[in-house]
């Protein structure tokens, strides 16, 4: 055999063994998602149980560098994680006439019977908020699962749950993320993110002139996680009309001292925060 038929063999394998390989590769991938998607089926059906004929996938899509499953039965839409965990639930849009009202005490139990569906978590490890809101002439309950540890501090993770009137649920929205974070020890102590607030407020264009009064009625400080990252929540108590419904909030890396989230209002003398523009384009 010539070197040039050698080399043509050898070609020849090569090519039929990479051909091979990609098929085998590109089977493992199909039947990991045939196994993804039957598991989140499965999730959908103990969720609904009268959807098991209806149950289809919209679409893959990407959430914050992770996969997600855009799924859909007779009644809801869902977001399902390759892990079958449901991250929204969100109710098809139909033209269907609300003529009961449920109390809020038998808004807070339905909204418990949702609650176990979605998690085998203990309902004692959240603290519960219940509150009503008009949308499109119609009362909805908004029912608040906010997760905390044996620590008392404020995990990152919540359930949070929309009703209509009548008690049929419109959204649920389900953060469900790794804590151990909260274990590191930190640098930034706790007296220190009160201190790196007070600072901010004292230099704020439109903050500071509440900052030497009595109209500032305390710094709350609570340990927690904000995309992953162990932080000190420092909530501002203003007594002033203009901040009764916009909570200021401010969330400090607990290593770095920088602040990565705020709730401040959308208004003139609230600029953009450099810091955390950055955080969140590095923590999608």
């Amino acid at each position: 055999m010539n070197r040039k038929v050698k080399i043509t063999v050898i070609s020849c394998f090569i090519f039929v063994a990479v051909s091979c390989i990609t098929v085998v590769a590109n089977k493992k991938i199909v039947s990991a998602e045939k196994n993804d998607i039957d598991l989140a089926k499965k999730v959908i059906t103990d969720f609904n149980p009268n959807s098991k004929n209806n149950i289809k996938k919209i679409r893959e899509k990407v959430q914050n560098n992770k996969k997600i499953y855009e799924m859909e039965d007779n009644i809801y839409f869902y977001d399902i994680n390759p892990d079958g965990e449901i991250k929204t639930i969100t109710k098809k849009p139909n033209m269907k006439t609300i003529n009961t009202k449920i109390s809020k005490i038998e808004a807070q139990q339905k909204s418990l019977d949702i609650f176990h569906k979605l998690t085998k978590k203990n309902e004692s490890n959240y603290t519960v908020d219940t509150n009503e809101k008009t949308l499109d002439n119609n009362s909805i309950y908004t029912i608040r699962y906010i997760e905390k540890n044996e620590k008392n501090q404020l995990t990152g993770n919540f359930i949070i749950i929309d009703l209509f009137p009548d008690g049929e649920l419109q959204n649920a929205v389900i953060k469900n993320e790794d804590t151990s974070a909260l274990n590191e020890a930190t640098k930034v102590s706790e007296d220190q993110a009160k201190e790196i607030i007070a600072d901010y407020v004292k230099n704020h264009k439109v903050l500071s002139k509440f900052a030497n009064t009595n109209n500032i009625t305390g710094y709350e400080v609570t340990q927690t996680l904000f995309r992953g990252v162990n932080c000190w929540m420092v909530k501002v108590n203003i007594n002033d009309p203009e901040f009764l419904n916009s909570p200021l909030n401010y969330y400090i890396d607990a290593n770095t001292g920088k602040m990565i989230m705020n709730t401040e209002p959308q208004k003139p003398g609230f600029d953009p925060n450099p810091d955390i523009i950055k955080f969140l384009e590095d923590h999608k």
